[in-house]
């Protein structure tokens, strides 16, 4: 399921953090250019993401 479907953002990293494995790393982003519908993209997502999910 893709709840953004091919939005096009613009955003400004603010900073970055390497777990130790060296396989991920965690960035920090500010979203500085979208469209109406790609903020009403990103509204979706996070009311998706915070519904609660049964254990």
């Amino acid at each position: 399921m893709s709840l953004l479907g091919g939005a096009e953002l613009g955003i400004d990293c603010l900073w970055t953090s390497s777990l130790e494995q060296g396989e991920s790393c965690w960035a920090g982003c500010r979203i500085i250019d979208a469209s109406e519908d790609a903020l009403a993209k990103i509204e979706r997502l996070i009311n998706e993401f915070g519904k609660p999910h049964p254990d």
